[in-house]
């Protein structure tokens, strides 16, 4: 099994009850049993979907390698790092680092000052663990 951190965003579905819920497009990708995941956001439930605020969720997935390759294949996620070949204490490249804030502001709807204020305009030599770290602060503000 590996452990990945992934960003996604939060759909609108009904439950079993009929009842509005939110769950990760994670979710659409396995079968049940097959992953587990943790919202490791910390974004208050009221905020999520809340005008202004970036539809995203940071997921702490554990699956098998065939399920990462899917998630990391599919352009409505971004996997930041897993225990395997990205690990969380290597500084990204530039590349990557652009990488990140695009998916940000195309697929989660960042604006371009959001994306500056919750990780900058560069990774200024900093781990993915600390970009992560600084990114889920921001989150947790709105």
């Amino acid at each position: 099994m590996a452990t990945a951190l992934v960003l996604s965003h939060w759909v609108e579905l009904l439950d079993d009850d009929g009842a509005l819920c939110r769950t990760p497009l994670l979710d659409e990708l396995a079968q049940p049993g097959r992953f587990a995941w943790r919202d490791v956001t910390g974004q208050l439930a009221r905020r999520i979907g809340a005008a202004g605020s970036p539809n995203v969720v940071a997921l702490l997935v554990r699956c098998d390698a065939a399920l990462l390759a899917a998630i990391d294949a599919d352009p409505r996620f971004r996997v930041l790092y897993d225990d395997g070949s990205r690990p969380a204490e290597r500084t990204p490249t530039d590349a990557q680092f652009g990488a990140v804030r695009n998916f940000l502001s195309n697929r989660l709807g960042f604006t371009a000052a959001q994306i500056d204020a919750a990780i900058g305009t560069s990774h200024g030599g900093r781990t993915v663990a600390q970009i992560v770290t600084a990114l889920l602060a921001y989150l947790r503000t709105l």
